[in-house]
């Protein structure tokens, strides 16, 4: 999947959708971007490229650091879970669609 990955980064309408939804993620300040792995671009792949800083991750996940909020000990805990995971849901559906291209180009429908 990680030569997947970096072929849609470096693809103008997968990698332009994916730089799009994580500038969105940072901007909202509470969340990291992690997985970033390695030093330099990968040998094959434009270091200049616009998106080469996402060819430095080996894998994706975002966390959120904050303050313990009281919710997580009310009944509200669910509502709270699901507002941040619909923050994250573009980041989980460019996932699944990379994952379902995948599959298609590997005849594994």
């Amino acid at each position: 999947m990680l030569h997947d990955y970096r072929q849609s980064v470096v693809h103008p309408e997968h990698g332009e959708s994916l730089a799009a939804i994580l500038e969105e993620v940072r901007g909202r300040k509470l969340y990291s971007i992690g997985c970033k792995h390695y030093k330099r671009v990968p040998q094959g792949y434009d270091g200049a490229h616009t998106r080469a800083e996402l060819m430095l991750y080996n894998g994706l996940h975002i966390g959120k650091t904050e303050p313990i909020p009281d919710i997580l000990f009310s009944e509200g805990l669910a509502d709270h879970c699901m507002g941040v995971f619909r923050e994250l849901l573009p980041v989980h559906q460019w996932l699944v669609a990379l994952t379902e291209r995948t599959t298609r180009a590997a005849g594994h429908d």
